[in-house]
């Protein structure tokens, strides 16, 4: 099978995690897949044998009509001369471009709806047929987008489980970060105002403010708020707690150091891939009861839930889990179960391809 990928860009993020490592699937199991979106540093995680091509699409920066026209134009000339069998988008911008290519093409669109959202339900631009990442998504499609049931497909997502590190990496990482019995926090996330950083620092405050002691946070990620995020640190009296590293690091040995994930996030349509990364190391996340979150964690179980921006509440639950380490790590383990019966197989890749074929066997809806 020929697979067109298109997302917005290969900026660091869940999105573009999740696109490459389809590519890549697809690619190893001997489909010929190329990537379209802009240059970005996840560029380096496509496989060989992907094709890439880049196109104007990329949220950085402001989005014109003459940027819109080059991207259009890129894309169709992409899709002519590709002779590709599916066309598959990842965001509502990307989908927009997609959908108009696949229709010129007159080839199948399929789309990945990795978000909840309720605006612009006058436009609807999702593919032929539509995945949904949680019950949620494909529930909100149904009843706010008119999406035919038949049309969506739940696909939860199963990204490899992160490695843990020997010890020597772990005593380097550690001597790096100033750390030593502390507890460490950790967070992966786009600096963007629906991540809601400050909620998350807002709770670190609280939480000094209370006498605790002996914390750290490591917090990893990029974007339009960086600056922002450093002034909230810096006003809040954290710079001895927080280590703000670059989107580009090693998440999988920040997250093995660590002890407690935190997620401050809005709104999450799919199960964040930092829950289940992190689950995969046996490590507890703190998440804020969005919808996507909830289709993992059950607060008390295998993780704990606060509602989205209560920097009380967070405060709370990581306290909880610094005074009671055996929650902690029985959490995490539940966790870790969770991750190794609905996220470990990847099975996620059959299911994709059976919406490729499904597609092409019954042509476009």
């Amino acid at each position: 099978m020929n697979v067109l990928l298109i997302t917005d860009d290969l900026f660091p993020g869940g999105v573009q995690r999740h696109v490459t490592d389809l590519a890549n699937r697809l690619s190893e199991r001997g489909h010929h897949v190329a990537v379209a979106a802009a240059e970005g540093p996840f560029r380096g995680r496509l496989g060989h044998e992907v094709q890439f091509f880049h196109v104007p699409l990329a949220r950085q920066g402001r989005r014109t009509l003459w940027s819109a026209v080059r991207a259009a134009i890129t894309l169709m000339r992409i899709v002519r001369v590709g002779n590709f069998d599916i066309v598959h988008t990842h965001m509502r911008y990307s989908d927009v471009f997609g959908r108009a290519c696949a229709l010129l093409a007159g080839i199948g669109h399929v789309s990945t709806c990795h978000s909840m959202f309720v605006n612009h339900r006058w436009i609807s631009v999702f593919g032929n047929e539509t995945i949904a990442p949680t019950r949620a998504v494909k529930e909100m499609l149904l009843t706010s987008y008119g999406k035919h049931p038949d049309s969506v497909t739940v696909i939860y997502n199963d990204p490899q489980p992160m490695e843990k590190i020997s010890s020597e990496r772990r005593r380097e990482l550690k001597k790096t970060y100033g750390i030593g019995t502390q507890t460490v926090l950790f967070s992966v996330s786009r600096f963007a105002p629906e991540k809601d950083i400050g909620t998350a620092l807002r709770g670190l405050k609280i939480l000094k403010q209370r006498g605790v002691e002996n914390v750290k946070y490591l917090l990893v990620g990029h974007g339009e708020l960086h600056g922002s995020v450093l002034d909230m640190i810096k006003a809040y009296g954290l710079e001895d707690w927080v280590h703000v590293l670059p989107a580009t690091s090693d998440v999988g040995a920040v997250m093995s150091i660590g002890d407690v994930g935190i997620l401050s996030s809005r709104t999450e349509g799919g199960i964040p891939y930092v829950v289940l990364e992190a689950a995969s190391l046996g490590k507890t996340v703190v998440a804020t009861a969005t919808s996507g979150a909830m289709e993992f964690i059950h607060h008390d179980h295998n993780g704990m839930l606060y509602p989205v921006g209560d920097a009380e509440k967070l405060a709370d639950c990581v306290q909880q889990l610094i005074r009671n380490k055996s929650l902690k790590k029985t959490l995490g383990r539940q966790a870790l179960v969770r991750y190794r019966q609905f996220h470990l197989k990847n099975r996620s890749i059959e299911h994709i391809l059976a919406v490729y074929e499904k597609l092409q066997n019954r042509g476009k809806r």
